[in-house]
């Protein structure tokens, strides 16, 4: 992928300075209504577009560290902090910071939904249309993690431009907010037909204005989500909608290495200076924290799917540990007796940057992710050849990961993991768990991947700490004070009135 302009992110960033809305303590229908925001009458569409695409794709240090480290990728096995010289984050992985919890709700809302809505009333829903339909692809794809992450979420009320917002918005059950983003984006689809370059120009980072690959985008989104969602569907008496969905995705533009949607961030004026200093906005968790302040290890799983079944990217992704140099060993969560920190094997450069100005791109939905997700679909019945597409899964990823392709070929030809010879129940298990390890540093398609197949086992005996699940995966994050203190009522009735809880499963979440 081509390295971002960087006089047009210097002046993204001068851009935000002026309109980042800084009060955190607002719930969530003040964050997209706040006048102090972007004045419509003045700004560009360009330019909150680049806002828009940094605080979704890029995250800032609060979304990025609470959302998707400690909590999505903890959940799901991909990362861990608990050893047992570890200051920032010790005992269960499986816990709820109320803090935490309620910046990765608000800073979300509003730094992404807030300028969401600001664009919107800058376009015209006529003459821009084509801009207006990318708008809102990037709104399915935020409010799809939004409600994977809490479960019943505002959106009917929210999702439009701010001078429409509700007070208090009412929670919209998850099952509608996965039919309404689904239908939108095959929507959208069909008005970025034929239309040329958009007028966004340099303000889209991800893909530089290209209706082809924004419909290419909204298609694999449509096909992760249907996929996600289809047990429900079908439980609920729609199976009919939810298969044609499917067979529609396959039949449309879907990503392939052409057209990955990979976000680079910047590599000048959004880091700190001291890469020490935990104050700020952008700076490049992933290397400035890994290294220098919260560190996180690689899980056992990750090491040992590698390691069992002689992978060429266990040395691409894995580092031998500090102290005992020439293995390689990750380390299991919510253990009661964890070992130190220079016994466990770390993330490499690949995952986490190699140095503070060369950071870590955000893989969004990539190559990988779509050839797996079109094998699951095939597996199930679908269009498709489902070895094939796996195995272009694992090489797209083993790509990425910078394996020769020789190594990559002699993998796929010798190794049993990387043929689906078996049973469709072990087959689809296959396709899942090589796409659990190509979703490393994107936690939360993690964390709902597990959910959904039930990949990470319960945790049962004396060597695990006790915690608030149980042993169990978490099934969602509870919702913020803010919410329970200003939006109660509606905040009660959400997910049909059980218990806020991180017990309490998503809708789609029907095992």
């Amino acid at each position: 992928m081509k390295r971002l302009n960087i006089n047009i992110i210097k002046g993204a960033v001068f851009f935000f300075s002026l309109f980042l809305i800084t009060s955190c303590d607002k719930n969530f229908e003040e964050i997209n209504s706040n006048p102090n925001g972007i004045d419509p009458n003045t700004a560009s569409p360009r330019r909150v577009m680049a806002t828009v695409q940094i605080y979704a794709f890029g995250e800032p240090r609060f979304i990025t560290w609470r959302g998707n480290i400690i909590y999505s990728s903890q959940f799901a096995h991909h990362y861990v902090y608990n050893f047992a010289d570890m200051a920032w984050f010790p005992g269960t992985a499986y816990t709820n910071n109320q803090g935490w919890t309620d910046n990765v709700w608000e800073s979300s809302n509003i730094k992404v939904a807030g300028h969401l809505n600001a664009l919107r009333e800058l376009l015209d829903p006529e003459e821009d249309k084509e801009e207006v339909a990318v708008v809102k692809i990037i709104s399915g794809w935020f409010y799809q993690k939004m409600t994977d992450m809490y479960g019943d979420i505002p959106y009917t009320d929210v999702a439009k431009p701010r001078t429409e917002v509700a007070y208090k918005p009412t929670y919209d059950a998850q099952k509608d907010i996965y039919k309404t983003i689904i239908e939108d984006l095959g929507a959208q689809m069909d008005v970025l037909q034929g239309a040329s370059e958009l007028s966004f120009s340099t303000g889209d980072f991800l893909y530089q204005s290209s209706p082809a690959n924004w419909i290419a985008f909204a298609n694999t989104l449509r096909l992760r989500m249907a996929l996600r969602s289809r047990d429900a569907f079908e439980a609920a008496g729609e199976g009919a909608f939810i298969n044609g969905v499917i067979t529609d995705a396959l039949a449309n533009p879907l990503i392939d290495e052409s057209n990955e949607a990979v976000f680079h961030r910047a590599q000048e004026g959004l880091f700190l200076s001291d890469p020490n200093e935990l104050m700020g906005g952008h700076e490049d968790v992933w290397f400035s924290f890994e290294y220098n302040q919260a560190r996180w290890v690689l899980s056992d799983k990750v090491v040992n799917i590698l390691q069992d079944n002689n992978d060429p990217r266990l040395e691409k992704i894995a580092m031998e540990p500090d102290s005992v140099p020439g293995v390689y060993t990750g380390l299991e969560p919510n253990l009661v007796a964890p070992p130190k920190y220079g016994y466990v094997s770390k993330p490499t450069g690949l995952l986490r940057g190699e140095e503070k100005n060369d950071p870590v791109p955000a893989y969004i939905i990539t190559a990988a992710e779509s050839y797996f997700l079109q094998a699951e679909a095939a597996l199930l019945g679908f269009a498709g050849d489902a070895e094939s597409l796996y195995q272009s899964g694992i090489k797209a990823h083993m790509s990425y990961a910078g394996v020769d392709e020789a190594d990559a070929d002699n993998f796929i030809t010798t190794e049993p993991i990387a043929s689906l010879s078996g049973s469709t129940a072990e087959n689809l298990e296959k396709v899942w768990r090589q796409r659990w390890l190509a979703l490393l540093n994107n936690g939360y398609e993690a964390w709902a991947l597990v959910r959904r197949t039930n990949l990470i086992p319960d945790q049962v005996g004396t060597q695990y700490l006790s915690n608030i699940t149980d042993g169990s995966v978490p099934s969602r994050l509870v919702y913020p004070t803010s919410e329970l203190t200003l939006n109660a009522d509606n905040v009660a009735a959400a997910n049909g009135g059980k218990p806020d809880l991180m017990t309490t499963s998503v809708w789609w979440d029907v095992d």
